[in-house]
């Protein structure tokens, strides 16, 4: 799928016919996984006009570190593990909230929206099992490293793991994610 083609899909979710109001068990709940943590801080992201991200998993959480909207000055967030229910809650709450423009195209690596790209990088994380992530945004791709398992033959085990995505592999990872969630 081309690259804009891509994105004219992403962006013309708001064009689907609008559903009546879901019932309470079609609410979408918390869970711990890379997938939900990680969309969460990409929602920060946006609604903050943050650039640059660097984000460190550290026990207890994550902290992350990002270029504040005047392009000048960083900030040093932190998400410690028992507040993320709590920010889910709220971005379930904010859902369908026109006021939020996440969904345009960015720049070339971040196409759409930080909850869009780490979202996908979650997944692709809860994937692997893997641990002890860091995950660094340069101008010209996402760098992702920690610990993964690793199956063999003789046994699984845990192994460090490094992934470089560029533009058009976030590409490809965002067009798996929006192919899972139609499916």
């Amino acid at each position: 799928m081309a690259r804009a083609s891509i994105f004219q899909t992403i962006l013309n979710r708001d064009e689907a016919p609008v559903a009546t109001q879901a019932p309470v068990a079609d609410v979408p709940r918390f869970t711990n996984t890379y997938q939900d943590k990680l969309r969460l801080i990409g929602i920060h992201l946006d609604q903050h006009k943050m650039r640059r991200m660097n984000i460190l998993e550290v026990p207890g959480g994550m902290l992350v570190r990002a270029t504040n909207q005047d392009g000048a000055t960083e900030e040093l967030l932190e998400f410690p593990d028992d507040t993320f229910k709590g920010h889910f809650e709220a971005a379930v709450g904010q859902r369908g909230d026109t006021q939020t423009d996440y969904l345009r195209i960015k720049t070339e690596l971040i196409p759409t929206s930080y909850s869009d790209v780490l979202r996908a990088i979650g997944s692709w994380l809860d994937e692997g099992l893997a641990r002890n992530v860091v995950i660094s945004e340069g101008a010209g791709g996402i760098y992702a490293t920690g610990m993964m398992l690793q199956e063999t033959t003789m046994q699984s085990r845990y192994a460090p793991f490094d992934e470089f995505f560029t533009p058009d592999g976030v590409d490809l990872m965002l067009t798996e994610a929006h192919r899972r969630r139609n499916e």
